[in-house]
């Protein structure tokens, strides 16, 4: 016999299922003076039905806890937007007092903000970008625009160089 010619319930649900049909139809297929013998155990018919029924109530534990849970999470799911802008706005106001890297943040319980260290490349990129955005806007750099005042015509320049920030 495998596996597979049994009719076993599957899953918690036909489970509790059997489990209700099985306390249901105790009293009326198994006599009160009569054995059961689960797994060469001889239970008698109040035995077996105690045992059914602490069964059953485990099962039915479940389900009305899970009944229970689906309300509590949909008044979560609706506080949701308030609790998040609250937390946004103490937070600006946190970091407005104590400074955007304060370890104060923290004993309030926001994580601390991730300082972006760049690679060479990065930078390298950074400064080419800069070059490329200051040569398209014709813009100068802070030294560039003294010797203009001094002088009256823009250095040129250098290459090589960047501008100086």
């Amino acid at each position: 016999m495998s596996n597979n010619d049994r009719i076993l319930p599957q899953g918690p649900g036909e489970t509790r299922d059997c489990l209700k049909a099985i306390s249901a139809a105790i009293s009326a297929n198994i006599g009160p003076n009569e054995t059961v013998y689960l797994a060469s155990v001889p239970m008698s018919r109040s035995d077996l039905q105690t045992k059914v029924d602490g069964a059953l109530a485990v099962y039915d534990q479940v389900v009305s806890a899970e009944a229970a849970v689906h309300p509590l999470v949909e008044q979560r799911d609706a506080a949701a937007p308030g609790v998040s802008q609250m937390l946004d706005s103490l937070l600006k106001f946190l970091e407005n007092r104590f400074g955007n890297t304060s370890p104060v943040l923290g004993s309030f319980g926001f994580r601390p903000r991730k300082k972006a260290v760049l690679t060479v490349d990065q930078k390298a990129a950074r400064v080419q970008k800069m070059r490329q955005t200051r040569q398209k806007n014709a813009t100068m750099g802070p030294r560039q625009k003294q010797a203009l005042d001094r002088s009256g015509a823009p250095p040129p320049a250098e290459p090589g160089k960047g501008p100086q920030v």
